[in-house]
């Protein structure tokens, strides 16, 4: 479907590896396809940008870089603070109403969880539909699928990681009885069936007939 969105590109510092790699695993269960290196064609095709803050992001030439190739191509921007105080990354360009916070450890799936909002928001469906539309945007089995590009990581990487629920199924359930019924319609009886009992029946009239006229 088209309002599902095939790329995220996350920008980080090295010394950030660790919170991008978390946010890698737990968008992969979503579905996205995640590119979270230096690779100016993903980051060019990305329908949303991440780009996660730090002091050490704050002078990286190569984050500076990409934020903006990012807004020059007026891609969609998320800033993700991970580490450092407000005058520590205002050198990207930020302010503190613009990020969403992901310092506190125990703070971490409801901030995710808020960062799926959005996305979802400005795709225009809510997370209670996501699993079905992602069920529905799915090929069927067979199809072909573009590969993607080398560097690019898609999908669960590992049989540990959660799969989405799948979606519920929608309207009345069928009653049993409806349910039980025979799929075949019942079969008529023989035509030589029905001509022999008419001739039966026309024999027993003449056979009356003759005893009355007798």
């Amino acid at each position: 479907m088209e309002n599902l969105p095939s790329l995220i590109y996350i920008s980080y510092s090295a010394h950030d590896a660790a919170i991008m790699q978390r946010l890698q695993h737990d968008l992969r269960q979503y579905h996205f396809t995640i590119a979270a290196s230096i690779n100016a064609e993903a980051l060019q095709r990305a329908d949303y940008v991440l780009v996660v803050l730090s002091p050490e992001a704050a002078y990286s030439q190569t984050v500076r870089s990409e934020l903006a190739t990012a807004r020059q191509a007026r891609k969609r921007i998320i800033s993700l603070l991970a580490r450092g105080e407000t005058e520590e990354v205002a050198g990207l360009g930020f302010k503190p109403h613009q990020w969403i916070d992901l310092r506190q450890p125990d703070q971490y799936e409801h901030n995710l969880s808020y960062l799926l909002n959005v996305i979802a928001k400005d795709m225009g469906i809510t997370l209670e539909t996501w699993p079905t539309l992602y069920m529905a945007a799915t090929p069927a089995p067979g199809l072909a699928t573009e590969s993607p590009a080398p560097g690019y990581v898609t999908g669960a990487d590992s049989a540990s990681d959660a799969a989405l629920p799948s979606p519920k199924t929608t309207g009345a359930p069928v009653p049993a009885a409806i349910a039980a019924a025979p799929t075949s319609s019942p079969k008529s009886p023989p035509v030589f069936w029905i001509v022999g009992a008419a001739l039966l029946i026309l024999a027993v009239i003449l056979v009356v007939a003759a005893v009355l006229l007798s």
